[in-house]
C-alpha cells in the first residue's frame, strides 16, 4: 500500500464580532492537501497553545474542550484508517467527508459497470473468436478486483497508474489457466 503523509492539527480563527474570542478548527492534511472544518468550540483567543493545539489551563471547562479535541483527532485517524483498509480513495476531502458523515465522497461509475456495458455493446458485433480475448481480460479484471478490493469493485476515479501496475503484476503471477500463464504481449493487451 502506498505510504501517504497524513496529519490532524487544530488551529483557531478569531471571531469577527469579538476579537478576544476564537473558534477552533481542525485541519486534515493528506499528501499536502489540506481541508478544514469547525469543531463548534469557542475559547478566549489568549488561552490557546498553538504549538500543542490545545487550550491552556486546568479548569474543568478547559479539560472538557481538550478531551473533545482529542476525541475528534482519534475519530479522524480512525476514518483515515478505514478508508485505507477499504482501498477507497484517500484524500483530505474524503477523510473530512467520512468524519462529517457525508457518504457521497466517491461518485461516478464503477469499473465492473463499464465492463458490463462494453460487453453488451461489442459482444454481438464481434465474432466469438475475436471476443474471447475481451472475455479473458474481463475475467482477469474481476479476479483482480475480488482479490485486492473488499467490495470487489472500484470507481473509475480510482483507476490510475498504481492500479495498472498492480493489475499487471496480478496477471503475471495469477494465470487463469495454470498450464498457460500470460506473458509479454498478452499482458500488454490486457492492460
Amino acid at each position: 500500500m502506498k505510504t501517504q503523509s497524513f496529519g490532524v492539527c487544530f488551529l483557531i480563527r478569531k471571531c469577527k464580532a469579538d476579537k478576544k474570542k476564537a473558534d477552533i478548527y481542525v485541519r486534515i492534511t493528506v499528501d499536502g492537501e489540506e481541508k478544514e472544518c469547525s469543531t463548534k468550540e469557542q475559547i478566549d483567543a489568549s488561552s490557546w497553545n498553538s504549538q500543542k493545539g490545545i487550550e491552556k489551563g486546568n479548569s474543568i471547562a478547559v479539560k472538557s474542550i481538550n478531551d473533545h479535541l482529542e476525541n475528534i483527532r482519534l475519530t479522524i485517524k480512525d476514518k483515515y484508517r478505514k478508508l485505507q483498509d477499504a482501498a477507497e480513495l484517500v484524500s483530505a476531502q474524503s477523510v473530512k467527508d467520512a468524519y462529517l458523515g457525508i457518504q457521497s465522497s466517491l461518485k461516478g461509475h464503477k469499473l465492473k459497470e463499464l465492463m458490463t456495458y462494453y460487453k453488451k455493446i461489442w459482444e454481438h458485433k464481434l465474432k466469438n473468436g475475436g471476443f474471447k480475448n475481451y472475455k479473458t481480460t474481463i475475467k482477469y479484471v474481476e479476479l483482480f478486483l475480488y482479490s485486492k478490493y473488499p467490495s470487489g469493485d472500484v470507481y473509475l476515479s480510482q483507476v490510475n497508474g498504481r492500479f495498472a501496475t498492480d493489475f499487471e503484476h496480478f496477471i503475471r503471477t495469477t494465470p487463469i489457466k495454470e498450464y498457460n500463464p500470460c506473458k509479454g504481449n498478452g499482458v500488454g493487451k490486457h492492460i
